[in-house]
């Protein structure tokens, strides 16, 4: 996930660099063909998610990059990974501004699943950040 979100920076200006990242992404999903979502009889259906920010990652801009993903059911569903639209001043407010994709993204799902009847008592998806 992260290594697509890098070689997407640069498509309007690609080097031979990005070419062999691209070639070592499709030679992995390659391998990937068969695999799939399986959710097995008596597995918890629990929503689980984490999110991450690297302050300062990127050399050229110093803006952090963030990345969220949310597993259902053991199953990785959802994930994000992108470049942050400003620069944060400190490791913290990098953090925070993760925080913000990542509600987005947990409410949206929580939604999803709350019309499919998987999750019957939806929780603050406060409570989720502050749980670990």
């Amino acid at each position: 996930m992260f290594s697509v979100c890098m070689c997407a920076r640069f498509q309007s200006a690609p080097k031979e660099s990005h070419l062999k990242a691209v070639k070592k992404i499709m030679k992995y999903l390659k391998g990937t063909l068969n695999v799939g979502l399986w959710y097995p009889k008596g597995t918890s259906l629990s929503l689980i998610s984490f999110f991450d920010s690297n302050f300062a990652g990127c050399k050229l801009d110093r803006k952090n990059t963030s990345g969220t993903c949310l597993i259902f059911g053991e199953c990785l569903v959802s994930w994000n990974c992108k470049k942050q639209a400003c620069v944060a001043l400190s490791i913290a407010e990098a953090e925070y501004i993760a925080t913000g994709s990542y509600c987005a993204q947990a409410i949206w799902i929580k939604h999803l699943l709350s019309q499919t009847k998987h999750i019957r008592n939806p929780t603050n998806v406060l409570n989720m950040t502050v749980e670990p």
